[in-house]
């Protein structure tokens, strides 16, 4: 899990309240909040990533 803010301890937060959420839950709030964040979810084949529209415009 990753979480871009400009503040660290609202990354920190944010970060830890979407890990609590879970991969999608976690996903719909950050997309609904505009929040810039990173899934990394483990598969028996390795890991699968995902972005938040927020975090991918970041990276555009």
């Amino acid at each position: 899990m990753t979480v871009l803010h400009a503040e660290c301890m609202m990354a920190d937060a944010l970060s830890t309240a979407l890990t609590v959420l879970g991969p999608q839950a976690g996903m719909a709030h950050a997309r609904r909040h505009g929040i810039a964040a990173r899934f990394l979810v483990r598969t028996p084949g390795g890991f699968d990533e995902h972005l938040s529209p927020a975090f991918a415009a970041m990276l555009a």
